[in-house]
């Protein structure tokens, strides 16, 4: 006897309707062969009676729930696709990308070359007469490192900066001076070496350059200051060298295109715009060339994989909207007739439509090779891009990216976000950003060359910008003005608290006025300048006070203004020389980030902020991915809670299910047991009716 599961539906391709009846037809022929046995197939005409009741609402929802489902799938496919594009054209949301340059050297092994600004492409003549050296000196050598060598004051100078150390039974030892050194905070190093006849200090300062050289003067528990024992026999500087100076300090010196230039280190940023120079080896009057290009392989290599992602995205779109179905993969043609595919489409269809706002020779995709084919895919001409990218790469940087043209060219973009509004806009400069700047007072010790710094009275105290140093000192000498300004600078430069923040100041001395002054080379209002302690001999001789300084001292201010667009104004405080548009009001460019230089306040010229088709791009598939309102989001949205709902609802049907097996389950049990008990009754009757017979 065949059973109700065997003829249960394989396929979601029958209808509800079909499958009611094909479950009700199974039930009437296992009652009609039930009967021919006297009972009823309890557990499987109830089950088949329960699945035909629901049979029809099942797979009325289980189709739907499927076409939701391939749906989701469709647009999961869709999603992942547009965030492939959407994070590969991030790079071409900056115009840079398009400037890109690359330097060459001649010769990497003498001179490393390497992009580290703005830089411009030109031809440089570099000779590496010297390289930069950092100072090292030795002490004589001691029987032992745990050797007594005398107690007193060891007074340490290291790129003018001066600690001194006390010397006693608890570190009157090299063991215990090295111990000391290192510990005493100045930028050196020091070590113990055995030569083999002897133990010797080694102090090797930690930074390169003439400025940063080692000078050690002593008071020597033993009277003598300056003879070879005792502390007095690690005495260098000042006429008496005690030590030996195995490696002299120095700066590096070599010329670019003929100009002789020295540096304190061997890594030199600033001399040619934008590019580090590496200084690696010296080749006295050995000229190294360097190149700085324009990167067009990589900017080629970039759009070329720009043209691949567009042709890519085509064929999912065409997939997904296929009018032909594929049965082992039922996404395809899942999205036919939808909105969000038909948006992207249409968006996608005006790339070769998009017109930048430049009026020269590239303003459209055919302009830099981009040519759309018979077919519809997209192919690039690799030459006439090169060729674009040479004579006016940042026109073609303005096909793709977001950018600002500005008529005032000390006025920068820096970004801006999918908020930005384009259109132009009138900039008004009320307040340049400014650094801070401490001026010192006249003082007589400052009026005239030289000016002599004495030991014990040369300590001092800087804050910058919220950050202190450590106490310094400067070394005890004499200097010219504009020494002592260059000795003052490399002091305070070298203090690690300021460098862990990124502070550093300028020096110079004011020769009309007669007075040091000193400027942060941060701008804003955060910049602050003031010395909080300072020796009294530093006081008289150099004319510096603690607190904000003399008369004219200020601390730095931000940059304030406002953009103007049809008589609505976007006022802005920047942070230095920096402006990020923070306002809200219909009509802003929010979140347009650009930097103010320069020193004019009052109008600095229209700003205008316009978008590329790769930044047009970006922001359309974010405003379609919006879960909200978005052609695509929105879908994703929906589709999922209907998703949930079909799921609800199925639920419901296999409730209802449960309750319809139960109700037949006990509708046929006792059915069956009342054609039991009558079959029971009639053999009783027929073995009483045969015993009367006979």
């Amino acid at each position: 006897m065949s059973t109700i599961s065997s003829l249960l539906p394989t396929t979601t391709s029958t209808s509800g309707a079909a499958n009611a009846k094909a479950l009700r037809d199974a039930a009437a022929q296992s009652l009609v062969s039930s009967l021919g046995l006297g009972q009823f197939d309890v557990a499987n005409i109830s089950k088949a009676l329960a699945e035909a009741d629901v049979a029809s609402k099942r797979q009325y929802l289980t189709d739907k729930q499927t076409q939701t489902q391939n749906k989701l799938a469709g647009f999961d496919l869709l999603s992942n696709a547009l965030n492939t594009i959407k994070s590969n054209m991030d790079s071409f949301r900056s115009s840079s990308t398009f400037n890109a340059l690359t330097a060459t050297s001649s010769d990497s092994t003498a001179l490393g070359v390497s992009i580290s600004g703005q830089a411009t492409a030109g031809s440089y003549e570099v000779v590496v007469n010297q390289r930069a050296q950092a100072q090292t000196l030795a002490s004589l050598g001691v029987a032992s490192q745990y050797t007594n060598i005398g107690e007193g004051t060891f007074n340490l100078t290291v790129g003018g900066s001066t600690k001194a150390i006390t010397v006693d039974s608890s570190n009157n030892t090299l063991e215990g001076l090295k111990g000391a050194i290192n510990g005493a905070g100045l930028p050196v190093n020091a070590s113990i070496v055995n030569d083999g006849s002897g133990y010797r200090l080694v102090l090797a300062s930690q930074q390169t350059g003439a400025a940063n050289n080692i000078s050690i003067s002593t008071t020597d528990s033993d009277g003598n200051d300056t003879d070879a024992t005792g502390l007095s026999q690690f005495v260098f500087g000042a006429g008496t060298n005690n030590m030996v100076q195995t490696i002299a300090a120095q700066d590096a010196a070599f010329s670019v295109n003929g100009l002789s230039l020295t540096s304190a280190t061997n890594s030199v940023s600033g001399v040619i715009d934008g590019v580090t120079l590496n200084l690696n080896k010296a080749q006295a009057g050995v000229p190294v060339s360097v190149s700085i290009n324009s990167d067009t392989a990589s900017v080629v290599d970039q759009v070329q994989g720009f043209v691949d992602d567009m042709n890519a995205m085509r064929e999912v779109i065409k997939y997904l909207g296929s009018y032909t179905k594929d049965p082992e993969d039922p996404t395809k043609g899942s999205l036919r007739g939808e909105q969000g595919l038909r948006s992207l489409e249409n968006n996608l269809r005006s790339f070769m439509q998009f017109r930048s706002s430049e009026t020269g020779a590239i303003q459209t995709m055919a302009d830099i090779g981009i040519k759309s084919n018979l077919d519809g895919t997209y192919s690039l001409d690799t030459a006439q891009l090169t060729s674009a990218l040479s004579s006016d790469p940042e026109a073609v940087g303005n096909l793709f990216s977001a950018n600002m043209v500005t008529s005032d060219n000390q006025v920068t973009y820096k970004g801006s976000s999918d908020n930005t509004v384009e259109g132009t806009y009138a900039l008004t400069v009320n307040q340049v950003a400014t650094q801070a700047l401490y001026l010192g007072n006249t003082a007589t010790g400052a009026a005239t060359d030289p000016i002599t710094i004495a030991a014990g009275d040369n300590s001092f105290v800087l804050n910058v910008g919220g950050t202190e140093t450590n106490s310094l000192s400067l070394a005890a000498g004499t200097y010219s003005r504009d020494e002592l300004s260059r000795l003052l600078q490399t002091a305070i430069n070298n203090d690690a608290n300021l460098k862990a923040k990124g502070e550093s100041v300028q020096v110079s001395f004011d020769t009309t006025n007669n007075r040091f002054q000193l400027a942060t080379d941060k701008f804003g209002s955060a910049s602050t300048i003031n010395f909080t302690s300072l020796s009294a001999g530093l006081s008289t001789n150099l004319g510096l006070a603690t607190g904000t300084g003399a008369t004219g001292s200020y601390a730095g201010q931000d940059v304030v203004g406002a953009l103007e667009k049809d008589g609505n104004f976007y006022s802005f405080v920047g942070v230095g020389q920096d402006v990020k548009i923070n306002s809200f009001l219909t009509g802003a460019p929010r979140d347009l980030e650009f930097s103010i230089a320069g020193t004019a306040t009052g109008s600095r010229g229209d700003v205008t902020f316009q978008r590329g088709f790769a930044a047009q791009l970006t922001k359309s598939i974010t405003d379609m991915m919006n879960t909200e309102n978005g052609a695509i989001g929105a879908s994703i949205t929906q589709l999922g809670k209907r998703d949930a709902d079909y799921t609800e609802k199925l639920k419901e049907v296999d409730a209802r299910y449960e309750r319809a097996l139960a109700r037949y389950t006990q509708q046929f049990s006792i059915v069956n047991s009342t054609i039991s008990g009558l079959n029971s009754l009639r053999d009783s009757l027929s073995s009483s009716l045969s015993t009367g017979s006979e």
